[in-house]
Parts: C-alpha cells; structure tokens; sequence
C-alpha cells in the first residue's frame, strides 16, 4: 500500500513539536510551583524572624522589670536597716558613695550595706561606712567577707588578701583591750584592710579602677 511520506514526516514533526511544547510548559509549571514553595518557605521564615524577635522583647522587658522590683524590695530593706542604726537611708546612701569613689553602683552598695547591718557588722552608721569603703575600695567580694567575719573565718583571709598573722596578732590584742572574740577579729579584718588601702593605694586611683568606675556609670543608668 502506498504512503504519503511527506504527510507522514510532516505529523511526526508536528507530533514532536506538541511533545516538547507540552514538556516546556510542564517545566514551566513545576518551575512556579518551586517558586511559589519558596516564596513560602521566606514568608514563614521572615513570620518566626519576627516572632522570636517579639519573645526577645517580651523576655526583656521581663528581666528589667523583675529587677526593678528586686532593687524596691532592696532599698525598702535598706532603709529599714539605716533606720534601726540611727540613720536614714538617704543620709547612709550619701555617705557610702563618698566613701566608696564611684566603684560601686547604689543597688550594690545598698546590698553590701544591707548584708553589714543585717549580720551585726556594722551597728552604727560609721561602722556601716567604714566596712563598705574598705570593700569598695580594695574590691573584696561582699559575700566573701561577710562569710569571713560572721565565722571568724581565718582560712578565708587569704581569699581577701590579708596575713593570717597580722589579723590573728591584733585580734588578740583587741580581745586584751577588752573587745569581744567576735568584735575583735571583725574590727582587726577592717583595720588589716584599712593598712592595705594604705600600702597599695585606693583602687579608684588605678587604670584598673577607673576603668571600673566608668563601667559602674553604666551599670547605674542601666538600673535607673
């Protein structure tokens, strides 16, 4: 039978030509799918980017308020305390600032003051100063001497600096003068202190110390 070669020819290549076009507009499809899962995938990404950023706010705003509060339950603390000693918590606060040369912020001179009036280490005003200068000025960390002096702690001087020897001596001497045990070695600790604030210098006068006080300016607008 004869065929028509040409006709024949000519389908094919219309055929072929359908075949491609349908391939070309089928890739042209899964193209826009990509695109659009995409699109998505940003969208979603660009939502949780802002959610989170919202949770970081929330949490921070959180924090500050928690810690405003903490520092209001602090000073009323404070305040009571300077009361019970014959101050204020206006006049005390004055008073520790000079005293301490900027090293340290009021929520922690009230906590140091706070933690001296509350143990019995500091039962006036003066006695309240002279302690938190001494801390202040030589750097100690408060809990360290709090826990030195409220357990006559001689194993822990060497953690604030100071001569077992030299504190044990005057502790003794103080104690012949008349002083109780405990007044004793608290008011040898101050004075073993005191000594190295006058060997070493006053740490606010340090590049170290001055390094400090800026970073206590900050930290106090920070709380207020």
């Amino acid at each position: 039978m004869a065929v028509d070669l040409g006709t024949a020819k000519g389908r094919i290549e219309i055929d072929a030509n359908g075949v491609v076009s349908g391939m070309q507009q089928a890739g042209k499809s899964i193209q826009g799918f990509q695109a659009g899962i995409t699109s998505a995938m940003v969208g979603v990404g660009v939502a949780m980017g802002a959610a989170a950023a919202g949770v970081k706010v929330v949490q921070k705003a959180w924090q500050t308020f928690e810690r405003g509060a903490a520092i209001d339950a602090m000073e009323n603390r404070f305040e009571r305390l300077a009361d019970s000693i014959g101050s204020s918590g206006d006049a005390l606060m004055t008073r520790l600032k000079e005293a301490t040369n900027g090293m340290m912020t009021t929520a922690q001179l009230m906590e140091s003051a706070t933690g001296i009036m509350s143990l019995g280490l500091g039962k006036t005003e003066d006695q309240t100063v002279r302690l938190a200068a001494v801390v202040g000025k030589l750097g100690w960390d408060m809990q360290q001497v709090v826990t030195t002096m409220a357990n006559n702690s001689k194993m822990r001087l060497d953690q604030l600096g100071l001569s077992v020897e030299d504190v044990t001596k005057r502790a003794k001497e103080l104690e012949e003068q008349g002083y109780s045990t405990d007044a004793a070695f608290d008011l040898a600790v101050i004075e073993a202190g005191e000594a190295k604030i006058e060997l070493l210098g006053d740490a606010s006068q340090t590049t170290a110390g001055k390094l400090k006080i800026l970073q206590t300016a900050v930290a106090e607008a920070r709380d207020t």
